[in-house]
């Protein structure tokens, strides 16, 4: 989905952990990392307010590696 011209500003990523919900808008400084402190944990990429994709990351996972390759694998 998705054109591939989308600014990073359109483009956010949505924690979805049972109870609690969490949006981080994505920017070239954003440090993904630091919330990554327990269990696996499931993301909604919204791609101008629309959901594009789901993944899950564990703790292991690295990042921003992953997020890139999820983003671009929704773009597809």
């Amino acid at each position: 989905m998705g054109t591939g011209a989308e600014k990073l500003s359109d483009i956010s990523l949505e924690l979805n952990d049972g109870p609690s919900r969490m949006q981080v808008e994505l920017s070239s400084e954003t440090p993904l990392s630091c919330m990554f402190q327990r269990r696996p944990i499931f993301w909604e990429i919204h791609v101008a307010s629309q959901v594009v994709a789901h993944f899950g990351l564990s703790r292991v996972d690295p990042l921003p590696g992953a997020v890139i390759q999820a983003m671009s694998t929704a773009r597809k």
